[in-house]
């Protein structure tokens, strides 16, 4: 059975860090996509760290009435499209003006999707589903077992936090070269390409290609200015 994915569309103007809790325990398969704009409270970098495994995507949403809004759920409407059929998505913010756009969107789409205040409640579900399929697998480890997967553990989990971070600073360098060359409307789905690449073997040459598919016309301008941050993020 292939695993479902989860995207989080996280209106941090409404909700700010308080929405973000228990971020940290999302897997691979989950996404989250932060939605801000100036006037937003800075996020902190304690809990970008914490987020180990799930893909971060930032969207900087210029300051207008409902601009934000109507912005994520563009990019909901953008991914429901895109996307196959194992996936859902959660609008986290405590706005009710997105009833009427969630409901619009489940007719149309048949989609699996709801809002909340927090990721807080999806993730303990998740985990406790988890928790109840792994009792018999923990109950069978012996004392030497466990011992080695708590040190191996430890040692995956701060891995996964430098990662994390990494990821985080290469987001804001992305943008901010894209934007210095006067970029502006492309600002975020480039930095998005780059960090998706970022980990893969071929971290310089994914990115070329994608940028190649995506602007056909002025790819090889738009990978000069941020080939210099995919060689300093490089692995060596």
């Amino acid at each position: 059975m292939a695993n479902i994915e989860t995207y989080y569309l996280v209106d941090f103007e409404n909700v700010n860090e308080k929405g973000l809790e228990s971020s940290d325990e999302l897997g691979e398969h989950d996404h989250i996509y932060i939605f801000y704009t100036k006037n937003t409270p800075k996020i902190s970098m304690e809990v970008l760290s914490k987020i180990n495994k799930a893909k971060l995507h930032f969207y900087n949403i210029p300051v207008g009435k409902q601009s934000l809004d109507m912005s994520l759920v563009t990019v909901l409407g953008y991914l429901i499209g895109k996307n196959g059929s194992n996936c859902r998505y959660v609008i986290v913010s405590k706005d009710n003006d997105y009833k009427q756009s969630i409901l619009l969107l489940k007719k149309l789409s048949s989609k699996d999707i709801k809002q909340q205040v927090s990721i807080n409640s999806t993730s303990k579900n998740n985990s406790t589903q988890k928790s109840v399929k792994e009792v018999k697998k923990i109950t069978t480890l012996s004392k030497s077992n466990s011992t080695k997967e708590s040190v191996s553990s430890t040692i995956e989990k701060h891995k996964s936090t430098d990662n994390s971070q990494k990821r985080v600073q290469l987001n804001l360098e992305v943008q901010k070269a894209i934007k210095d060359a006067h970029y502006p409307l492309i600002i975020n789905e480039v930095a998005s390409i780059v960090v998706k690449h970022y980990d893969e073997r071929l971290f310089a040459d994914n990115v070329y290609q994608e940028l190649k598919e995506t602007y056909a016309y002025d790819y090889l301008g738009i990978y000069n200015i941020v080939k210099p941050i995919i060689k300093k993020f490089s692995k060596k």
